[in-house]
């Protein structure tokens, strides 16, 4: 029986291997491990790839996150705004940087933030919109409330590097919107690492030399420290394989729509929800995401077939027991807890096959099968 894992990083770096091989040799010939050239040359290449002014490169996505609410100057009594779906990463930055956490709930069609939902009379300082599964929160309504209430948008890209959409027929690039853009490279990501890293881009100068300040111990050369700061820097060998494998991300892109292409041709006759997609939106599918009322058994039943799963998120934000402090019941977002019980991740990266795509649909389709003769 063929097993089809959920992502397949050991094909990843066979494919490029004499490049990984290279990039990671450079850095330990020249010793430069911590800041250095590669760091500085992998920036340059990211904030060109985002249509941004500037990059920093820090220890992981959850790093940029915090750091950059840490640099916009939060406080105790500042709410920042995160939708009820998403990996913690984007709430606990808000906590540990000191500020309270408005959990806001999200789409049916789509699972993103739901922008009508938030209520911007309460003057939320921080909108933390998060480009869930690979697609691109749609930014101009919501660039346009941020600008009339004088709110600033962190956006949450750990998930849609080289997604882009639509806007009067330009297409723009994921991290371009906001007053700044954070990016994860754990290594199961369509841009990742080998170990953690992120990235924030901005084009605000004052911003990003203050994230930059604080990734570094608040350093302004050696040993010159003008404000106490954080351990949480880019490693050289990170950045030097993250530039070799930039070059390849819409390739790799590329590749993982036309499986997402075939997911949705396949699953349509089955009346199996997907994330929605409009013709302005150009996904990154970083995980291609459906639901099922019986996911779980589902998930079993496709484990028995050699195919493995994820899901991505078993529990609403506000219910993880991480937040039981804040007092919210069931029902309050009711749109993200019930897609909680019933979301099913399936295999999508570059190196998956139509074949193994079908072959999953097929096993899919014979599921749904069983259920309505067993029903």
């Amino acid at each position: 029986m063929e097993q089809i894992p959920f992502v397949d990083l050991k094909s990843q770096y066979s494919n490029i291997k004499d490049e990984i091989d290279l990039a990671i040799q450079q850095v330990v010939n020249s010793a430069a491990f911590v800041g250095g050239p590669f760091l500085k040359q992998f920036e340059q290449s990211f904030a060109e790839f985002t249509n941004r002014k500037y990059a920093i490169g820090v220890a992981s996505g959850t790093a940029g996150l915090f750091l950059t609410l840490k640099a916009l100057g939060v406080r105790p009594q500042d709410e920042v705004i995160v939708p009820a779906l998403s990996f913690i990463a984007t709430s606990e930055a808000v906590s540990i940087a000191g500020a309270k956490i408005k959990f806001v709930d999200v789409r049916e069609d789509d699972l993103l933030l739901d922008v009508d939902k938030i209520d911007f009379e309460d003057h939320p300082q921080v909108i933390i919109p998060v480009d869930l599964y690979g697609k691109m929160v749609y930014p101009t309504d919501l660039l346009e409330m941020c600008i009339e209430y004088e709110v600033k948008l962190l956006w949450d890209c750990c998930q849609s590097h080289g997604a882009s959409v639509y806007i009067d027929e330009n297409l723009t690039q994921s991290g371009s919107f906001g007053t700044a853009a954070v990016y994860s490279f754990y290594p199961g990501k369509n841009l990742g690492a080998y170990g953690d890293g992120g990235i924030v881009v901005t084009d605000n100068e004052i911003l990003a030399k203050h994230i930059r300040k604080l990734s570094d111990h608040g350093r302004e050369d050696k040993y010159n420290h003008s404000i106490e700061g954080y351990n949480e820097r880019l490693d050289g060998i990170q950045a030097s394989i993250l530039k070799a494998k930039l070059s390849h991300l819409s390739t790799w892109n590329d590749q993982r729509r036309t499986a997402a292409k075939i997911y949705r041709e396949r699953l349509i006759p089955m009346g199996i929800w997907y994330q929605s997609m409009s013709e302005k939106d150009l996904s990154a599918y970083h995980l291609f995401v459906i639901r099922h009322p019986q996911r779980d058994q589902l998930k079993s039943f496709l484990q028995e077939k050699g195919i493995a799963t994820g899901i991505h998120y078993p529990i609403a934000l506000p219910h993880l027991k991480a937040y039981q402090h804040l007092g919210y019941q069931p029902g309050d977002f009711p749109v993200a807890e019930k897609a909680a019980a019933e979301i099913l991740s399936l295999p999508i990266y570059p190196e998956i096959t139509a074949e193994q795509v079908n072959y999953i649909c097929d096993q899919i389709h014979q599921f749904i099968t069983i259920q309505k003769q067993t029903n």
